[in-house]
């Protein structure tokens, strides 16, 4: 009888291993492109379409070369509708949308901070200072005008800016933000999507430990049947 069992046991343990291993694994692979300069625009693509500020960002990309796979860091640099770039040296800001009654408490700092001006060397990575603020052509009256935002070797770039009676739904305090300025986008389908993607991943990891879990939970059940109708078979 104990022979029966241990036969049992065993059976029902090849039947859940046989099991396990069939299961596939959801494994996430690097990319590997055909070249570094490939590797380098798919990375900065992956960037804008999640809506990362303009800047340079170091990147771990894999690509062939000689017949081999080569893992290395690439800087890659996100560009923004105002981003100008003379390098090694870049500077980016946002438009801008003012009330009439905001146009004359309007300092330096606050220009900087509204648009999210901002300048980095692309070769260090390090934040560069905005040096100068040139809002002269902006008038307390509604209408377009433009703000030049400049950094250190006279690189600069110049952005408009909206003046209405009426201060819009969301103004332009963070990159990215809604306004008149800019026009509606489609940042928040941009971020649904995302977040949709970042669930089906989750999903298809969790999917295998479940999957076993339940096959052990069978076996185990079945195991104690088995055991119960050779107790009886015995008495």
């Amino acid at each position: 009888m104990r022979k029966l069992r241990r036969s049992v046991a065993a059976v029902l343990m090849l039947l859940f291993l046989a099991g396990a291993t069939s299961i596939p694994a959801f494994a996430i692979e690097p990319n590997v492109y055909d070249s570094k300069d490939e590797a380098a625009a798919a990375e900065t693509k992956v960037l804008e379409e999640s809506g990362s500020r303009p800047g340079t960002y170091p990147v771990t990309v894999s690509y062939h070369e000689d017949g081999k796979t080569i893992s290395a860091v690439a800087y890659v640099t996100v560009e923004g509708k105002y981003t100008v770039i003379v390098e090694p040296i870049a500077i980016d800001a946002q438009a801008i949308h003012l009330r009439v009654d905001e146009v004359s408490v309007m300092t330096n700092e606050a220009w900087i901070e509204r648009a999210d001006a901002h300048a980095w060397n692309m070769q260090t990575l390090a934040e560069l200072p905005i040096v100068s603020v040139d809002a002269s052509l902006v008038k307390a009256v509604p209408g377009h005008y433009s703000v030049t935002f400049a950094t250190v070797e006279g690189v600069s770039t110049t952005v408009p800016v909206l003046v209405s009676q009426v201060g819009a739904s969301g103004e332009n305090t963070l990159y990215g933000a809604n306004n008149e300025a800019l026009g509606s986008g489609f940042g928040w389908f941009e971020s649904f999507g995302f977040t949709v993607l970042k669930v089906f991943i989750l999903t298809m990891l969790l999917l295998p430990l479940v999957l076993l879990f339940f096959q052990f939970f069978l076996s185990s059940k079945l195991m104690k049947e088995l055991e119960g109708i050779t107790d009886r078979g015995g008495k």
